[in-house]
């Protein structure tokens, strides 16, 4: 339920300004479909994969992704988590601390930016990717009001436009299977990423 509900709330901010919110257990059961309910799978000190439950992520992650504006005229500065309910925990305490890190698990998922010292002016990912059916674009622009996402094919042709504010689109619904180039620009900015559908 993210920051609207449940066990999720906000400390500070607006919660009108999260886009959305992923967490490592959500990722292992929801997307990975593994089917668990008490302990995560037998592993080694070193962390070694489960051939049973191979992409299973032993870290305890949040990860929220939030609307540039609500940083406002600065224009960079991230979300702060301060713990999260880890239930039942291994080391005694249901509730965990959080430390700032990058997540390097699965597909590559948006950063935190700083856009007045970053040279890469926005952020975007895809996943699934390979996908079939449809696949979710995150994307975070440095600029209010809504960007123009372009999916052309390898030839160059444009198979879809439309127009979206920063946040996540679910796309590719009436696409066949090939590779295709996603586009998002805004103002004088263009980022661009590769995706696969695989039916």
């Amino acid at each position: 339920l993210c920051v609207s509900g449940g066990e999720g709330g906000m400390l500070m901010g607006s919660a009108t300004d999260v886009v959305g919110c992923m967490t490592s257990i959500d990722k292992n059961l929801n997307e990975f479909g593994y089917v668990l309910t008490t302990n995560s799978p037998a592993t080694d000190a070193n962390y070694t994969p489960n051939a049973t439950y191979p992409n299973w992520i032993y870290d305890v992650w949040y990860e929220v992704t939030v609307k540039a504006s609500a940083f406002g005229a600065a224009g960079f500065g991230k979300p702060v988590i301060l713990e999260v309910h880890a239930s039942p925990s291994k080391t005694g305490s249901n509730t965990e601390p959080v430390k700032d890190t990058i997540c390097v698990y699965g597909t590559p998922r948006m950063a935190m930016v700083d856009l007045q010292n970053s040279t890469t002016p926005f952020m975007m990912s895809a996943y699934p990717n390979p996908f079939n059916g449809t696949f979710i674009l995150d994307f975070v622009t440095p600029l209010d009001g809504d960007a123009k996402v372009v999916i052309s094919d390898v030839t160059g042709r444009v198979v879809e436009t439309f127009y979206h504010a920063t946040g996540r689109v679910n796309v590719g619904k009436n696409l066949k299977d090939g590779i295709y180039f996603v586009s998002v620009t805004q103002g004088g900015y263009n980022q661009v990423i590769k995706v696969i559908k695989q039916d």
